[in-house]
């Protein structure tokens, strides 16, 4: 949902204890909201797509072959809306420190698609989520995550995907948002970080020859701080 100014103070006041997460860095004011420059949709709703070139306005996505339709996120779990609502607050949270607008109203946006199977979109079986790398940082990416992500997992999901698309390599750090390989580890007990100075990046990865980066900092100048 879009925030007002009124509802973002408010809410700034009830996710006060997750603003401390290591590694997010340091925002400014929480009554301040997102300018809305930069917006993250969370889709949970179920959301069809077709293969094409990145264009989350227009529901086309380079990650499926065919046409499919995802269901909704957790579509028949009876706690549904207390645990969608936590991953957007937690995403909200890791997100704080930088101009990032999280929405679950539908904007023009870089979108997650949250539901699901990996099977569904011809991916192998068990997959926590799926993401475009964009080395030019090009907007309206398309990600998903599958319904065997949940929680903090599903989170790191998001926030993965977000920075992924903007040109923000992954880490081999087992815990950060932006973890990719064997050294993850696997089910978080919680919420994952946005490292600073030195941290590792992913051996392989595209966009860069560096070994360590300074995360927080490259999530800054491709969203900027948070007003």
């Amino acid at each position: 949902m879009r925030w007002t100014r009124m509802r973002w103070a408010a809410r700034a006041a009830m996710l006060g204890a997750l603003l401390g997460v290591s590694g997010c860095g340091s925002g400014s004011s929480a009554a301040q909201p997102p300018s809305g420059a930069h917006v993250l949709y969370l889709q949970f709703e179920g959301q069809a797509l077709h293969p094409g070139a990145d264009d989350a306005r227009a529901n086309a996505s380079a990650l499926v072959a065919t046409t499919v339709t995802l269901p909704a996120y957790l579509a028949a779990d009876a706690q549904r809306a207390t645990r969608t609502q936590a991953i957007s607050d937690e995403v909200e949270a890791l997100l704080r420190p930088y101009d990032v607008l999280v929405t679950r109203t539908r904007p023009a946006y870089d979108m997650v698609v949250l539901g699901g199977s990996s099977t569904q979109v011809g991916l192998t079986a068990g997959l926590q989520g799926i993401a475009p790398v964009d080395c030019t940082a090009g907007p309206t990416h398309v990600a998903l995550v599958f319904d065997v992500a949940t929680g903090h997992d599903a989170a790191r999901q998001v926030v993965g995907a977000l920075g992924l698309g903007h040109a923000i390599p992954p880490s081999s750090a087992p815990t950060d948002c932006l973890c990719a390989g064997a050294t993850c580890t696997a089910s978080l007990a919680g919420a994952c970080s946005i490292g600073g100075p030195g941290t590792p990046v992913a051996p392989g990865a595209a966009c860069t020859s560096a070994t360590t980066m300074d995360e927080g900092a490259l999530f800054r100048v491709a969203f900027g701080p948070h007003p």
